[in-house]
């Protein structure tokens, strides 16, 4: 399975896979816009409008017939962000050509179709349908309200957003509610012209076969776009002094969320180390966090850290008791302190680059992993798990402590409970 990499049109990455594992092809449009506040809202629901249908096939049933004329292919449409780019995903799964009953050119019916869904939707007066407009926006809403829903992911998203204050990271890939709410179909379509027109876009192609055809229908069609760039990523200093916030809520367990900067990110040589070392820290059931926060000290219930390798984040997260707050955060600080100065066991780091190298391996598991992987790049990276399995293997022991060492406490964000009113 060897990733070949071609840009034929301004703004367009074309990544073709060649996998015969699989009796499934996919073809993967990712579309990269800048994080906003002022346009969040508005791009997050382009994908799930876009899936719905085109204008051949303007009603829901007639397109899905069209669908399963084509061995029962299927569309979906996604919104994610890495970094500081929002990224909107349509996508299509189909079989194979390999096991079309009359030697049909099914993935190249399938990126016609796409195309039509992604330039050519249902519109009415020249505008997305309001019903359609409606259904999406009630969706987006409700993916917005349920965010709350899971305190641990609540509390991170929390902790970002103190941590970046002013800075695009911080906004999150649905947008606000209020946006959303406001948002107008005359408006909705504006926003997908400037994106189909300007945005830098990566065609993915999963299959048997080189993908050429796929490839060549893409280009008829983008032929004449010009993509704008990407700006660079906000690399904001840490604080003076750490920001501290707390949030009150009906819940049994705190939740703590550290919040850490570093200038180890994008393209800089030590991003393998970095992942290794926060693996190493908290990443893994042998990781310093796990065995004596968790196991050693038994101050918390679960501990563990992820690194942002486009932003230079670290979030660690723990859910503990409130009479152990300060004990957890001091203890958490201290383990910091030992990866920084070295004061950790070779034996611990080759358990950590195990299990990096095991998610790595991972990644390639199914097409839709594959294609996540590769989307999440952006649309002028171009590094294989194999890739940086190999990078990661290579990172020495000072390498790691190097890294380490420019991870710097920035904001501390808890989540604890209601004060409850005393009875008489």
């Amino acid at each position: 399975m060897t990733p070949m990499l071609h840009t034929p049109v301004d703004g367009v990455s074309f990544l073709t896979i060649a996998d015969d594992r699989f009796t499934t092809a996919r073809i993967t449009v990712n579309l990269y816009v800048p994080l906003s506040e002022a346009t969040a809202g508005t791009y997050a629901m382009l994908p799930y409008l876009l899936r719905r249908g085109c204008r051949r096939y303007a009603e829901t049933t007639d397109f899905h017939r069209a669908l399963d004329r084509l061995y029962g292919a299927s569309i979906d449409g996604y919104v994610s962000s890495a970094g500081e780019t929002q990224i909107l995903t349509l996508s299509m799964s189909c079989v194979d050509d390999r096991f079309a009953l009359n030697g049909e050119a099914i993935a190249a019916d399938c990126a016609s179709l796409l195309l039509e869904a992604l330039f050519d939707p249902p519109l009415e007066n020249g505008v997305f349908r309001r019903a359609d407009v409606e259904e999406e926006r009630r969706c987006t809403l409700e993916s917005i309200a349920a965010r709350i829903n899971e305190k641990r992911r609540y509390a991170m998203g929390r902790c970002k957003e103190v941590l970046c204050k002013g800075e695009p990271y911080a906004v999150s890939k649905y947008g606000e509610k209020e946006q959303v709410e406001a948002v107008t179909p005359e408006e909705l379509t504006a926003a997908w012209r400037e994106v189909l027109a300007t945005a830098p876009m990566r065609v993915i192609y999963q299959g048997g076969g080189n993908g050429q055809a796929v490839m060549d229908a893409f280009i008829a069609r983008l032929a004449d776009r010009k993509a704008a760039l990407l700006p660079a990523v906000v690399s904001a200093p840490v604080k003076a002094t750490v920001a501290r916030e707390n949030e009150q809520m009906d819940v049994n367990q705190c939740q703590l969320v550290l919040g850490l900067r570093t200038d180890v990110f994008g393209a800089h040589p030590l991003c393998d180390a970095m992942r290794l070392a926060v693996a190493l820290y908290g990443g893994t059931p042998h990781s310093l966090l796990f065995m004596n926060v968790r196991e050693k000290h038994s101050l918390c219930y679960y501990c563990a850290a992820r690194y942002d390798r486009q932003k230079g984040v670290v979030l660690v997260d723990s859910g503990v008791e409130e009479a152990s707050l300060q004990k957890a955060e001091e203890e958490i600080l201290h383990q910091l302190s030992i990866l920084q100065n070295g004061e950790f066991d070779d034996k611990d780091l080759e358990h950590a680059r195990l299990s990096v190298l095991d998610s790595l391996m991972a990644a390639e598991d199914s097409a839709s992993q594959t294609a996540s992987w590769y989307g999440a790049q952006g649309p002028s990276e171009m590094r294989s798990p194999s890739e940086v399995a190999d990078g990661v293997r290579a990172v020495t022991r000072e390498q790691v402590i190097e890294a380490a060492k420019t991870l710097a406490l920035d904001t501390v964000f808890t989540l604890t409970p209601e004060e409850k009113e005393a009875t008489v």
